[in-house]
């Protein structure tokens, strides 16, 4: 096993008006590394409060939900897990401990973003167009892929 420090810890949303991470502040956190040989991964996350309705929430779904953390300092590389709630635990000093267990999801193919930025430039894009409607359409592939993997 690994253990390293978790910084940030943001989760998929979507809404009618698309994809959104939302940011939990945290109190503190860590992310251990199984090293199981299956790619298993556990995070507990110390926030307010504030938030434990939202997390009830969450482990009741019982399933999978696409986490954005970054570990050790926050100008780190964020890495996508794919993680359900596992325990709750209300703590003194209004604050919770929230444990996850998954696994890290698999990068987007390069190829993907070659595609569509192909397509792109093929119908003649260039500059700040370009650059707008590759976003865009970037985007709308994660939201797909994130609806998809529910």
């Amino acid at each position: 096993m690994k253990t390293f420090k978790l910084v940030s810890l943001k989760i998929a949303r979507i809404d009618e008006s698309g994809l959104h991470y939302d940011e939990i502040s945290l109190a503190d956190g860590l992310v251990i590394n199984k090293k199981d040989g299956e790619n298993d991964w556990l995070l507990e996350a110390l926030i307010s409060s504030v938030h434990l309705e939202r997390f009830k929430k969450l482990q009741e779904e019982k399933e999978d939900h696409t986490l954005v953390i970054t570990i050790s300092k926050r100008t780190n590389t964020p890495a996508k897990l794919k993680a359900r709630v596992r325990n709750i635990v209300e703590l003194e000093n209004n604050l919770v401990s929230v444990l996850f267990s998954g696994k890290i999801a698999a990068n987007r193919p390069t190829g993907n973003a070659e595609k569509i930025l192909t397509e792109l430039v093929d119908e003649g894009l260039e500059g700040e167009d370009l650059l707008q409607a590759f976003s865009a359409k970037l985007h709308k592939t994660e939201e797909q892929e994130t609806v998809s993997s529910k």
